[in-house]
């Protein structure tokens, strides 16, 4: 077992240098790609090959950075922002699909190891955007559960349990999704700053829930995020948003 893991080690050392791409036409920022076979920029492939450079060194985290700026550079106004970037700009045709719920999981930890979080605020906005357009987009309000297009959105292309059907659109209410998802909304909430989060009442949750009055300092965005769940789910009652919001303090750093 040891000998094959210093070959498995040995391959990643060989294979680091390859998966990296110099910035090119549409692709502003340095970039990697795929087992070094490709020209283009996957939303998932490119986060977790640049998760690994960055748990390496300073510069392997820019590699993370430059992830998320190329993609946030490939949204609209919206927050749609597709999941496969060409050098000669997003991917068409059959390759064509929405980005996977990483883009505030990038960001946070990329402005954490660099220790820099000046590029994170003044971007902060189109990843807030870019987080959340799921609940638009990719929620169901039935099950109160988001959902993949298809088998090559979800990135497991070959998956027997999805399909690539058009008529099956949307219908994959799938486990891994909303983890990810739920990974977005607890990374908005640590890029939202220190704040402290007071309930002073909060209505039935629901889809018209309002917040009755909560004081907070900074951006205040740990307030939307928290706002989410409400909208998100039919079933919480006040004293568990209270819970929900304490969690996103602590997490906060609070």
């Amino acid at each position: 077992m040891k000998e094959r893991f210093q070959k498995l080690k040995e391959h990643f050392r060989h294979l680091r240098p390859a998966v990296i791409r110099p910035a090119s036409g549409f692709l502003r920022y340095d970039y990697t790609v795929p087992g070094g076979y490709y020209q283009e920029l996957w939303d998932w492939d490119g986060f977790f090959i640049s998760v690994h450079l960055a748990g390496r060194s300073d510069v392997g985290a820019a590699y993370l950075k430059n992830w998320a700026m190329n993609f946030v550079a490939a949204a609209d106004e919206n927050g749609r922002a597709p999941g496969c970037l060409t050098p000669k700009g997003p991917e068409k045709g059959h390759r064509f699909f929405q980005m996977k719920p990483l883009m505030a999981q990038g960001v946070e930890l990329a402005s954490r190891l660099l220790d820099d979080v000046d590029w994170a605020a003044e971007n902060y906005d189109t990843v807030r955007k870019i987080a959340t357009i799921r609940e638009s987009t990719h929620f169901d309000e039935k099950y109160g559960l988001f959902a993949w297009d298809s088998a090559m959105q979800s990135g497991a292309d070959n998956n027997p349990a999805l399909s690539n059907d058009p008529e099956d659109y949307g219908v994959f209410l799938t486990c891994d999704v909303n983890a990810l998802q739920w990974r977005e909304y607890l990374a908005l909430a640590r890029m939202a700053g220190r704040s402290i989060i007071r309930v002073a009442s909060f209505a039935q949750v629901g889809s018209s829930t309002r917040i009755a009055s909560v004081p907070a300092t900074g951006t205040g965005s740990v307030l939307y995020v928290a706002s989410i769940f409400a909208s998100m789910t039919s079933r919480l009652v006040s004293s568990d948003m209270v819970v929900v919001l304490r969690l996103f303090a602590l997490l906060d750093g609070a």
